[in-house]
């Protein structure tokens, strides 16, 4: 089966499905291509903390709490690798829920004209002389093998790169990133029976715990109606 766009991006992520609404809205026809099923599109353990001022540079309305954002901050607490000193980086930051706010951005893409295709996993990229003409995508459900041809595509595949790194090695766009520029990261998430510090997101320099990198955590007030007021703590610690 062959589908024609003007413009396709695979992934529907932040990126991806912010670039769909903005194209879309402008009167494009776009497919979005995604290997997760719909209602599980946003879901990510990374990307949770974000300055306000982002959200101003790109006129996209803000959080809001008690749907896609989980806290409101005042700036960050950067600690020295004693953990006694800091200085403060002022400025209205917000908490994510990450599942929340990636489903925002793929409803206003929807909304504004794109079509999802969920369950789809891209291949390999259609490739004529100099240029990329579509994506071959299978459905990750039947199988059932598509090709998506268009005039533009947006690999918005995250760090994976599913069609940039399957291009021709001798074009510059297809280099591969060096290992030494990933990060290796985790996150725990942590209910605490004790009130913690919301004004602030916290960013530790400690060299034992993460050497090379630091760990930061920010809390997420939440109610419970049997436990009542309970704060949960987001921790992430982070190495080159």
């Amino acid at each position: 089966m062959i589908l024609n766009y003007d413009i396709i991006t695979v992934g529907a992520g932040t990126s991806g499905s912010f670039a769909a609404y903005h194209l879309a809205k402008m009167g494009f026809k776009v497919a979005i291509i995604e290997r997760k099923p719909q209602e599980e599109i946003g879901i990510k353990v990374c990307g949770d903390a974000i300055g306000g001022h982002h959200f101003d540079h790109l006129k996209l309305e803000k959080p809001k709490l008690g749907y896609d954002a989980e806290t409101v901050f005042k700036g960050i607490k950067v600690y020295d690798p004693n953990e006694k000193n800091y200085v403060i980086a002022s400025g209205e930051g917000y908490a994510l829920n990450r599942y929340k706010f990636g489903q925002r951005i793929l409803k206003m893409a929807l909304n504004a004209g794109a079509e999802l295709y969920d369950k789809h996993q891209a291949t390999q990229p259609i490739i004529e002389g100099s240029w990329v003409k579509g994506v071959k995508t299978a459905n990750l459900k039947t199988g059932e093998k598509k090709e998506f041809h268009a005039k533009v595509i947006i690999d918005a595949s995250g760090a994976t790169s599913i069609i940039r790194l399957k291009l021709p090695e001798e074009w510059w766009v297809s280099e591969k990133i060096p290992q030494e520029d990933y990060d290796i990261c985790y996150r725990e998430i942590i209910e605490l029976d004790k009130e913690i510090e919301t004004e602030y997101a916290m960013v530790y320099l400690n060299t034992e715990i993460a050497p090379g990198g630091y760990w930061w955590f920010f809390s997420q007030k939440q109610k419970h109606s049997k436990c009542g007021a309970r704060s949960s703590m987001d921790s992430r610690i982070a190495k080159p």
